[in-house]
């Protein structure tokens, strides 16, 4: 007979594992420990802005910094013209109507955008915050942070490798992360392992 307590103890591992799969839990985002790079056309030296995007579960984590070095205008958020590439597809982000980006130093706002799929026809709604804080030159900038679910872009996340960003309206310059997370299919995996332990142990005893 197989030991009471090891069935409760493989039960236990197996419920949890599935409330795992079941229950996406995602971790706070340090939007200010993403690495950012450049986002200015090569022709313009006065408006300079930083952008920054990293994979965190199974949501985009970006940031965009508008006015970094203090030498643009501090204010004038640019809401249009984000252009995402996924899994052979195009998604679009723009902000909604009736939303506006804050403009005086120490303000902060949550803002929503619309998401579009090009090749699908869908639309989702995703809201994210732009605060606004100091810049060189005592100047001001605007700052926004915002988590994108990669199921409200793409039908089949599993699909995802990297992912590119680019916003004409802003620069000439892209980013990228690359890979998917892949959380739920160890878990699933150790899950598949414990059940055939679990049924190797039943057979044993019932052959004693």
């Amino acid at each position: 007979m197989i030991k009471k307590w090891l069935l409760m103890a493989i039960s236990a591992v197996l419920i949890w594992l599935g409330f795992g799969i079941n229950q996406q839990a995602y971790a706070t985002v340090d939007f200010d420990s993403i690495p950012l790079s450049e986002l200015r056309f090569s022709y313009d030296e006065f408006n300079v802005h930083q952008w920054g995007m990293v994979m965190n579960d199974d949501k985009i984590a970006l940031v965009l910094n508008m006015n970094p070095k203090g030498t643009g205008q501090g204010y004038g958020f640019q809401g249009s013209g984000y252009h995402f590439q996924l899994a052979n597809q195009d998604v679009y982000m723009d902000m909604a109507p009736g939303n506006s980006a804050p403009t005086k130093l120490g303000e902060s706002a949550s803002v929503t955008f619309n998401l579009y799929n090009a090749n699908t026809n869908s639309t989702n709604q995703v809201t994210g915050k732009i605060v606004v804080r100091d810049a060189p030159n005592n100047n001001t900038t605007q700052i926004l942070m915002i988590e994108i679910p990669i199921a409200d872009m793409v039908s089949n996340p599993a699909l995802v490798g990297d992912i590119k960003l680019t916003n004409a309206n802003l620069g000439d310059q892209s980013v990228v992360v690359s890979g998917a997370s892949t959380a739920p299919m160890v878990a699933a995996a150790l899950g598949g392992v414990i059940v055939l332990v679990l049924g190797i142990l039943i057979f044993q005893s019932h052959r004693r």
